[in-house]
């Protein structure tokens, strides 16, 4: 939708003085800035037209996927933009490089135009292998012939993303064929007239540098939103006889190398901040735009001080002065209890901090978590045994009932070596001699890969090699990541800590999974947001009430069942068939049922 403003320019000049409160409502678009948001995501552009700005949300286009899969493939494709034809009246363009956008299909109606001016008809060829066409940074060269041929004042506001450059085969449709008119290359920063680009980088350790406090505490409060994915140059000037830095440049962010992803510019009328990608971009565009901007561009802004003298307290509104002092007490009462969370949160933190160790920890801390697990799982005897002066022992010994179980505990960055996964066997025999029984139990644990988050880790971290000789030599081999998902399935219900400690005592791969569930099916299809699904049933006896174990992606969740329906009706139990479930909580597509099995 294009956004058109009336007389907007002699209104905001007759206006700027003697605006008069009927003119505008509480509800109405403050006309000046306009503003054009290109590419961002609905959200962001809701958020900002709630503050009462002139918006005007725009596109860049969408990628398309082509067809070209084989030789001599080739499509013909146009532009998909959407800009205001009068992008060069707007007061402040703000674009979100992120790319984030999905292609979408070829659409031979969508690239091919219906109306003719001449025999000719200009559009972009694509060829195989070529399978994406992206008129993006042909579109952001339209945007820059449209904003800077003219000496208006502007505000852009860029959201950088990584430096991606296109070629793009211009021909023209004739009767009698198409003729190759030229090749062109554009990027994605072809909307700047210098973008001061160095290179593609992507990191997240970003400092706050501009000496501004107003600019300095608005980004260091977002400063965790941010990622950059490309650095930029400091530009120079020749001034006697030499480069000095232009000091219309202020880097406004660098990384850990001291590099520049963040800047902001003044050059020709135009102000240009350029910041990292972010989430919730609104944190940033509102506050620029009702703090920030106003006082360096106030030409732009000729309502944001208007009626400024009504926040006065000898211009307050009949009941203001106390509303505004219950407003202290509730803020007095919300920041209160807001502590006491936080100080909960802190105490629950340290409480269990040892399950975050299991999974980032190494060496004593590791030792030590893994020990303080074994103690809450219900083992009574717990004891470190390693230590630097004697001969290599195991990290942990647990007195069993009827045994010995022997523990030995690496964090490490990659995956176990032969040596390290069998190390334990060396110590196993050095006990059993000693107690002169065989009755000792040998268990390595690995926090493997620990610098990844463990689902992106290699999982099991064990090859079949590894495995097998664990089985022959009757020793188990187990991830802290393992004993992590465990305790949350204990505290589900799933499991019980009797389970866990039985299961401990397994050789070869230790899978702390429940056993007694039988497999009732695959979801292929979910209704009402997860909470219903239909599963065929075979020689199976379930009822209302009983609970059902979830499984996805190596994660369970238990459920209950609330109703069962057989051909539309319900019952209270069923054995065969087609059965509709309704259950307590949401599950999700190519999940796995399971029910506890009675044998």
């Amino acid at each position: 939708m294009v956004f058109k403003s009336k007389n907007k320019a002699k209104a905001i000049e007759d206006t700027h003085t003697k605006i008069d409160s009927d003119i505008y409502t509480e509800n109405m678009t403050i006309p000046k800035p306009q503003i054009c948001l290109i590419d961002f995501d609905s959200e962001v552009v809701e958020a900002i037209k709630k503050k009462s700005f002139n918006i005007r949300s725009a596109t860049f286009g969408l990628p398309i996927s082509v067809p070209n899969f084989e030789n001599y493939d080739k499509k013909f494709c146009l532009l998909n933009y959407d800009l205001p034809t009068n992008i060069h009246e707007y007061d402040i363009i703000a674009i979100d490089m992120n790319d984030n956008k999905v292609p979408i299909p070829y659409d031979v109606s969508q690239n091919v135009r219906e109306n003719h001016k001449s025999n000719k008809s200009l559009c972009f060829l694509t060829e195989f292998p070529q399978t994406i066409f992206d008129p993006r940074p042909f579109s952001a060269n339209i945007l820059q012939l449209g904003l800077f041929n003219n000496k208006a004042k502007l505000i852009l506001i860029v959201f950088a993303s990584q430096k991606e450059e296109q070629k793009y085969s211009i021909v023209s449709i004739e009767n009698d064929g198409y003729r190759t008119h030229e090749v062109q290359k554009y990027h994605n920063y072809s909307f700047m007239n210098n973008e001061y680009f160095e290179k593609n980088l992507n990191g997240k350790e970003i400092e706050v540098v501009v000496e501004s406090d107003i600019l300095h505490n608005l980004l260091s409060s977002t400063n965790k939103l941010f990622h950059y994915e490309v650095t930029f140059y400091h530009p120079t000037k020749w001034i006697d006889s030499r480069n000095v830095k232009d000091e219309n440049f202020v880097p406004l962010m660098i990384n850990r190398s001291k590099e520049i992803v963040s800047y902001f510019n003044f050059s020709n009328e135009t102000l240009m901040f350029v910041f990292p990608q972010m989430k919730e971009k609104e944190k940033i565009i509102i506050p620029l735009l009702e703090e920030i901007l106003p006082s360096m561009m106030p030409d732009i802004f000729p309502h944001s001080t208007l009626f400024s003298w009504k926040d006065k307290e000898e211009y307050w509104l009949p009941n203001h002065k106390e509303l505004d002092e219950e407003k202290v007490r509730i803020e007095r009462v919300y920041n209160k209890k807001l502590l006491e969370i936080d100080l909960k949160i802190n105490k629950n933190t340290i409480e269990y901090s040892y399950l975050h160790d299991l999974i980032t920890e190494t060496d004593e801390k590791l030792v030590d978590a893994v020990k303080k697990y074994l103690e809450w799982l219900g083992f009574e005897n717990v004891n470190k045994m390693d230590s630097e002066d004697r001969i290599k022992e195991e990290d942990l010994q647990v007195q069993l009932e009827n045994g010995l179980l022997i523990i030995e505990i690496k964090g490490i960055g990659g995956t176990s070596k032969d040596s390290d996964c069998s190390q334990i066997s060396k110590i196993k025999f050095r006990r059993c001699k000693e107690r002169d029984k065989f009755d000792v139990v040998a268990l390595y644990i690995v926090n493997h890969q620990r610098y990844l988050a463990p689902k992106q880790r290699r999982n099991p971290p064990f090859s079949e090699t590894q495995i097998t000789d664990a089985e022959n030599d009757e020793r188990g081999l187990l991830t802290t990541w393992d004993l992590f998902k465990g305790y949350f399935l204990i505290i589900d219900g799933i499991f019980k800590k009797e389970d866990v400690r039985t299961k401990l005592l397994n050789k070869g791969l230790v899978k702390l999974i429940p056993d007694k569930l039988k497999l009732l099916g695959k979801v292929n299809e979910i209704f009402k947001d997860g909470l219903v699904f239909i599963l065929k049933i075979e020689n199976y006896h379930i009822k209302v009430g009983d609970n059902l174990t979830v499984s996805l992606d190596d994660s369970f969740q238990l459920v209950s069942i609330n109703s069962l329906q057989v051909n539309d009706n319900n019952v209270n139990e069923v054995n065969s068939g087609e059965v509709g479930f309704l259950i307590n909580k949401p599950i999700r597509r190519n999940a796995l049922i399971y029910i506890e099995s009675s044998e």
